[in-house]
């Protein structure tokens, strides 16, 4: 996705992440409810959906922080910019490494 030429192509190639993450998590979703006892299964989603804001915020800054460290936050029109794409390479490593 971070090679792609076209930003609708870009858009839509994010979209389709987005809606297979949300596929993917489901299950998880479910197994908090399966495993952990009625009394605590408030605070286990609350965990859940702490870790999940926490990625999320992180992902959103990744840009940011990898501009940061001097990788170049700007690219020609119609391209994706070189922390952009860093941003996504780490996110890729990130869900491989688990």
């Amino acid at each position: 996705m971070p090679h792609a030429h076209l930003l609708l192509f870009a858009a839509m190639l994010l979209w389709m992440l987005d809606a297979s993450l949300n596929v993917a998590m489901e299950p998880f979703r479910a197994f908090v409810g399966d495993m952990v006892s009625a009394e605590e299964r408030s605070a286990g989603y609350a965990v859940q959906t702490g870790f999940i804001g926490v990625g999320a915020v992180l992902g959103s800054l990744a840009p940011t922080l990898f501009t940061a460290l001097g990788i170049e936050n700007t690219a020609p029109a119609g391209e994706i910019p070189p922390s952009v794409q860093a941003a996504f390479y780490a996110g890729a490593a990130a869900i491989f490494s688990r």
